[in-house]
């Protein structure tokens, strides 16, 4: 991966303990509402742009301005279901971005990309003739470990269409996937620039006044944007309509994975079986141990913990 010169972040590295609305002066930067306001077309401040350049310049070229498309795509007939994106945009060069923040694991979700871009690229192309297409990246902004990068620690994976001599078939069409569960401030292979913004993303809400004090002025200017008691009260509503949905939905998933559990150990016991209840045991550490390595908890200290080797973990 191409990055720019590693350098000391300057952002505040305290933690705060404090709910999922943090400290009540900043608001979360991967809530829906304040995501789409932070990075939409309503938002003058461009913040955007900058945000782009960090993640993808290495690999897109430098974005001088942005155009916001529709972000709402038909089928390809009347009958198909169309796809929504959190943004939807363009640059100078007419090349397509598809940017989505997903803050709760979705069945399937790397496939889904997949999809969404083919969707995109087939209503942009839908007027030519000719099968010459413009230049399509999906960046995906995930608040959790996405199962297809689940033994590494990166925060960062570019993924473009590739030979088995790892030669780049066209660098019109990539994936790029934040996993910003893997972010800590001492990461190396990001630029200052970059890290300021995925902390950001990770604690913002958490930020107190003192804090805010150490910004540089670009973040001061990002954070007097998202302070809450800006907030009227209709936008207070849907700001807390936005987390409540969302941890909703991880409470639901964490619900699955427990009865799962449950009705591993019934299923043993149903069928008699003294190792039901060692079975459900067994995913239960299972569950722990790939928690545990999300976290970035060493190897040894998960393996010490829950007594499963590297080769049960398939490390």
């Amino acid at each position: 991966m191409t990055t720019e010169k590693e350098s000391k972040p300057t952002l505040a590295t305290t933690e705060h303990s404090s709910g999922q609305l943090g400290n009540g002066i900043f608001q979360l930067l991967t809530s829906d509402f304040t995501f789409k306001k932070v990075f939409g077309m309503d938002n003058p401040g461009n913040f955007l742009l900058d945000f782009l350049n960090c993640a993808l310049g290495a690999y897109v070229g430098i974005i001088t301005e942005i155009q916001y498309l529709p972000t709402e795509l038909m089928g390809i007939v009347p009958a198909q279901r169309g796809v929504v994106f959190d943004i939807y945009c363009r640059n100078q060069n007419d090349d397509r971005f598809l940017i989505e923040m997903q803050r709760a694991p979705q069945q399937d979700f790397v496939e889904r990309t997949f999809l969404n871009m083919s969707r995109a690229i087939s209503n942009a192309s839908r007027k030519g003739s000719n099968h010459k297409i413009k230049a399509f990246y999906s960046l995906n902004i995930l608040d959790f470990k996405l199962s297809a990068f689940n033994n590494d620690t990166k925060v960062f994976h570019a993924c473009f269409v590739k030979n088995e001599d790892n030669e780049i078939l066209s660098p019109k069409v990539a994936f790029f996937y934040i996993n910003l569960c893997n972010f800590a401030n001492w990461q190396s292979g990001l630029s200052e620039r970059f890290r300021n913004w995925l902390f950001m993303f990770t604690n913002m809400h958490k930020l107190t006044e003192e804090d805010y004090k150490r910004q540089e002025s670009y973040f001061k200017k990002l954070l007097d944007d998202c302070r809450i008691n800006n907030l009227t009260e209709v936008e207070m509503r849907e700001y807390e309509k936005s987390i409540t949905e969302s941890e909703a939905v991880k409470a639901s998933l964490k619900y699955v994975e427990e009865l799962a559990y449950q009705r591993g150990i019934a299923e043993g016991e149903a069928k008699g079986e003294a190792k039901g209840e060692a079975k459900g045991e067994a995913n239960a550490k299972f569950a722990i141990a790939k928690s545990m390595l999300q976290k970035g908890i060493d190897l040894d200290i998960v393996i010490s913990i829950t007594g499963l080797t590297a080769e049960q973990l398939g490390i």
